[in-house]
């Protein structure tokens, strides 16, 4: 069946490439597959991948009580999407990039510091330390990032389990970046039935952009979750499905 979702936002957003419905979906995927034991249970349950070493992995992972952030992360510590809730289709998901008006542009800004928590890592050795904020190593930035003022995004997806998608989203209190600063805040959202297309990027075969003569809209970017994982980019082109 195919739905659209109309996300209501509290603050401004801010992303590089729109954001793809099934990422979104992930971060929460992720998050009650490490967090609790019903998600490993689901996970495991729809697990298809071969890989021996993640089997290992995943099943003698205890239940997490902080949600691991994604750094220096392994090849096999990398979750399946198996167990998703996006009907995937010749290895595409079947969910759009997020749809919205032009909102208005902005600049916010947020400063860079130095923690005092942190002192272990610059090499105090357990020593007190002047830190000077104003310039050198340790010194505070005022970093800007682009945002805009979006009322509302609405997304196109295809599922057969739409009250897990509900739960999921249930558990998404923002989209984009910065969202521990109150950037994309979600206020609400609602899915209805719809027949609208899949606006998403697919990636190009090397082939076709050998043999192609005309003019091509091409961006190189991620195209499946996780999003982070830059093996996952390619040159992709933006179709309807």
């Amino acid at each position: 069946m195919r739905y659209e979702i109309k996300i209501k936002f509290d603050s401004p957003i801010s992303f590089t490439h729109k954001p793809i419905f099934d990422g979104i979906l992930y971060g929460s995927y992720c998050r009650w597959v490490l967090l609790t034991q019903e998600g490993r249970k689901h996970y495991l349950v729809h697990l298809k991948t071969r890989d021996v070493a993640h089997w290992e992995w995943i099943s003698t992972l205890p239940i997490l009580t902080v949600f691991p952030q994604p750094i220096q992360i392994q090849e096999h510590e990398l979750l399946s999407t198996d167990g998703l809730p996006i009907v995937s289709e010749k290895g595409i998901f079947q969910s759009s990039i997020m749809s919205n008006e032009n909102g208005v542009q902005d600049v916010i800004k947020f400063r860079k510091r130095f923690r005092g928590n942190m002192a272990s890592l610059a090499g105090f050795s357990g020593r007190k330390k002047k830190v000077r904020i104003n310039n050198g190593q340790f010194k505070s930035y005022d970093l800007p990032f682009a945002t805009q003022f979006i009322s509302e995004g609405s997304f196109v997806f295809k599922s057969e389990d739409l009250k897990l998608v509900k739960f999921l989203m249930d558990n998404v209190f923002g989209i984009g970046k910065k969202r521990n600063r109150g950037v994309g805040k979600i206020r609400s959202y609602s899915i209805t039935e719809s027949d609208k297309k899949i606006q998403r990027p697919v990636p190009i075969k090397e082939t076709d952009l050998l043999n192609f003569k005309g003019e091509i809209k091409a961006t190189f970017q991620t195209w499946k979750p996780p999003y982070f994982h830059s093996p996952n980019n390619s040159f992709c082109e933006m179709v309807f499905i």
